[in-house]
């Protein structure tokens, strides 16, 4: 009898053992499946987050990068397109040397340019027929002077040249230099009044202060013309001078006569 009461409490000691131990393990795997279930929404979320980030960094790297495209540097020099230099054209505005400008794409220079050479470019002018170009005149210093003076340039109602001869001897009017040319201009920033495509050494636009800056301390200033000269005296001719004259108005240049006199 004895022996099966301990039998019977051994096989309930087993049994109860046996259970505890299933339950255990049971409980273990369900704490695990817990614990990997949490490890795996924790993960999750931290994709979630990383790509985000990253979608963030670099919805914001791409917004800098087209920022740093698009904004102008501040360094790049601003681009006057005012007044434009032309090849043949002095960078001194009254260059005693060169007393050039160019007229409908034409480099005209005082003292070399011939009264034939400008009808050869095309230049016209008013009440003054080409044939005329065949008549002979005598030297300028025997006072034969300013044999076709202040002749306006057909369609350049602005300008006015005159030519003489220069040499020793008599030549054809096709021979007479450009000694003289006045230029009104109508005190604006781009244009004038000549009606013909001209280019200045210097701006239309610039003022007594900007040619001074230039070329230096002027031979006179008239304050009551409010005019700047640039001057040389002749050699040929007593008592005479040529060079540039520079008339202003309102502080702008409005009116330039330039000559020339050896």
């Amino acid at each position: 009898m004895k022996r099966k009461l301990i039998s019977l409490i051994l096989a309930f000691s087993i049994a109860g053992s046996v259970f505890a131990l299933s339950g255990c393990s049971s409980d273990d795997r369900d704490d695990s499946r817990s614990d990997e279930t949490e490890e795996e929404v924790e993960e999750e979320e931290e994709e979630e987050t990383t790509t985000t980030t990253e979608a963030e960094t670099s919805e914001e790297v791409t917004e800098e990068t087209t920022t740093a495209i698009v904004a102008p540097s501040e360094e790049e020099p601003a681009v006057d397109v005012g007044f434009v230099h032309v090849e043949g054209l002095s960078d001194t505005y009254a260059d005693l040397d060169n007393r050039s400008f160019v007229l409908n794409g034409h480099l005209i220079t005082l003292g070399v340019t011939t009264f034939g050479e400008m009808f050869d470019m095309g230049f016209t002018f008013k009440n003054y027929d080409e044939e005329r170009l065949a008549e002979e005149v005598g030297p300028a210093s025997d006072a034969d002077d300013d044999v076709h003076g202040s002749l306006q340039i057909e369609g350049g109602g602005g300008i006015s040249c005159d030519f003489m001869n220069l040499t020793d001897s008599t030549v054809t009017k096709r021979d007479c230099v450009l000694t003289h040319v006045s230029i009104v201009l109508d005190g604006s920033a781009a244009d004038s009044s000549v009606g013909c495509e001209l280019h200045l050494a210097f701006p239309f636009d610039m003022t007594r202060e900007d040619l001074i800056a230039n070329s230096g301390e002027p031979t006179e200033i008239d304050e009551e013309l409010d005019r700047v000269d640039y001057m040389v005296d002749s050699t040929m001719f007593d008592g005479e001078d040529s060079g540039y004259k520079f008339f202003f108005e309102n502080d702008v240049l409005c009116e330039v006569h330039i000559g020339y006199l050896p």
